[in-house]
């Protein structure tokens, strides 16, 4: 499944698929995850919020994960 990269024809071997980066997808999930980390930082500097900025702060790393390891496996698996 690719998410980030999108398979295109090559033009000298039309059966051959070549990876070309969707930068559209990349920039999109770059700034869900400044979003994500921007409130898990507001949430810490409101003490009633402190479950908030746990939560926010942990589902900013899982994402980070997967967004480097998306990019990486597929660009390894492309490549």
């Amino acid at each position: 499944m690719a998410i980030f990269f999108k398979a295109a024809a090559a033009p000298a071997q039309p059966a051959a698929e070549q990876a070309r980066l969707v930068w559209g997808r990349v920039v999109a999930a770059a700034i869900l995850l400044l979003v994500i980390l921007g409130a898990g930082l507001y949430a810490g500097t409101v003490p009633a919020l402190d479950a908030w900025n746990k939560a926010l702060l942990h589902a900013f790393e899982v994402l980070l994960g997967l967004f480097v390891g998306l990019l990486g496996g597929e660009a390894a698996s492309r490549g």
